[in-house]
């Protein structure tokens, strides 16, 4: 038995489905990258559309990890100054 997914949610409802936070709910209705529907003072969104969106997006596999700056590197973090004159 499938989980019921209602066609129309309200932000708080679409946040609990997606994982989506309000304030990038908002920038994406505002891009056009989800459908929302004004009811009285409420926001709706179109729930196979919005799920549709984030399935056409691809996943975390295409993470790369040797595409990250190890921190641990000789030159990672902030500059550090040059002391050498300091010493003399």
């Amino acid at each position: 038995m499938s989980a019921f997914r209602p066609k129309f949610a309200t932000i708080t409802t679409w946040m609990l489905l997606s994982g989506i936070s309000r304030r990038n709910t908002y920038e994406h209705l505002r891009r056009g990258n989800l459908k929302g529907h004004k009811v009285g003072s409420r926001t709706l969104i179109d729930v196979d559309h919005g799920l549709a969106w984030i399935e056409s997006h691809p996943g975390p596999s295409t993470w790369r990890p040797d595409a990250v700056r190890d921190p641990t590197a000789e030159g990672a973090g902030r500059a550090q100054p040059d002391r050498s004159a300091l010493a003399a």
